[in-house]
């Protein structure tokens, strides 16, 4: 099949979202699909100017394609430009992950599908989603929980498109996770990784390093504004700090730690004001199972659509002394440790993406 991934993020990345990206990329070129990747070239960001060998290996089945993104243009611009690139290059459908971009690619013709991971896009421009939901260009739209699938449905109202959206849960590189070693560091802890925000729960952290001084805890991503400024005012010492790191080094540091933790809220609002609690799916907590480290995760519905008691110590969002209780079990119990852990990664196994990319396409080629 011939595929158009087409996005408006930079890419390469450090963010959630084109990790996510580059790895379906490689995905669909390893299933033999022909892939090419639209993408922005935006001048203030010098690693968008890259081709394909300067972010994903090499391929004969994927290319990029780039086109100039102008910092003061309506991003529909960009949307028109690369619908109308994709057409040119004959694809069969065109893999998009904003509204604007269906959008354009309907209002030509072209075949695509649309994956979502939050109701941010539909809830800002419900008339216009409930268009482009009914539209027969639309082949199928992806989205990665229940709980999102759900309130799409009852939000739009329309008739006849629940057979059109299909949950397809984050995943995670498995190839890459059986080849990563263990980093050697000499103070192994709990380990978290991902944006480092209050919004995330990242304040528990705070409390876990202060009630548990004798454990380290590592914090692994972008610090973001909430959390940085929460930092300035006390870091304990037991609190390690890595800021942002390469990809291929955090998969290596999540199987260095004792245990990994996803301290999520039932309630994220993020930068953009949208709450993203109620659906998200964490590509890290796929990563985190695949790891063969004991999880440590928030008794929240979005985290309960994938983990339960088998395979994660699981704890209120807002419960301190539980938090501890939970590190306390792992780090003591070898016993239990082994158990969740082996669990969560018999688990994972059905979460890589060369199979999620499967569920994307089942029944479009």
């Amino acid at each position: 099949m011939k595929i158009a991934y087409i996005t408006h993020a930079t890419i390469p990345g450090q963010s959630a979202a084109a990790l996510n990206i580059e790895q379906m990329c490689r995905a669909f070129a390893k299933e033999q699909h022909e892939v090419t990747l639209i993408a922005p070239w935006k001048l203030w960001r010098r690693s968008s100017w890259r081709g394909v060998n300067g972010f994903i290996e090499f391929s004969s089945l994927l290319s990029v394609e780039r086109i100039f993104d102008f910092p003061f243009v309506r991003r529909s611009v960009f949307d028109v430009f690369a619908a109308k690139r994709a057409l040119r290059l004959g694809v069969d459908i065109a893999h998009c992950r904003k509204l604007s971009t269906v959008e354009a690619a309907c209002g030509i013709g072209l075949p695509c599908i649309l994956e979502l991971h939050s109701m941010y896009d539909v809830a800002r421009s419900p008339e216009a989603s409930r268009r482009i939901f009914a539209d027969d260009m639309l082949r199928r739209v992806i989205v990665i929980t229940d709980a999102l699938k759900r309130d799409m449905l009852s939000f739009l109202g329309v008739p006849g498109i629940e057979k059109k959206i299909h949950v397809v849960r984050d995943a995670v590189d498995t190839d890459k996770m059986q080849a990563a070693l263990a980093e050697d560091i000499s103070s192994p802890g709990i380990g978290y990784f991902g944006t480092v925000s209050l919004a995330k729960g990242c304040g528990n952290l705070l409390e876990l390093a202060r009630h548990l001084p004798n454990v380290y805890i590592h914090l692994v991503g972008r610090i973001d504004r909430s959390m940085a400024r929460k930092l300035s005012h006390w870091t304990p010492p037991n609190l390690l700090v890595y800021g942002c790191v390469p990809h291929a080094r955090c998969l290596s540091l999540m199987k260095s730690m004792q245990a990994l933790i996803l301290p999520n809220p039932e309630v994220m609002i993020m930068e953009k004001g949208d709450d993203i609690g109620r659906y998200t799916s964490p590509m890290k907590m796929f990563e985190y199972m695949a790891t063969g480290v004991p999880i440590i995760a928030s008794r929240v519905p979005a985290i309960l659509e994938v983990l339960d008691e088998n395979c994660a110590v699981l704890v209120d969002a807002d419960d301190t002394s539980a938090w501890c209780d939970a590190a306390r079990q792992l780090l003591h119990s070898e016993e239990v440790s082994s158990r969740l852990a082996s669990n969560a990664l018999g688990r994972a196994a059905q979460f890589g993406f060369r199979a999620r990319v499967g569920r994307v396409l089942e029944g479009l080629a």
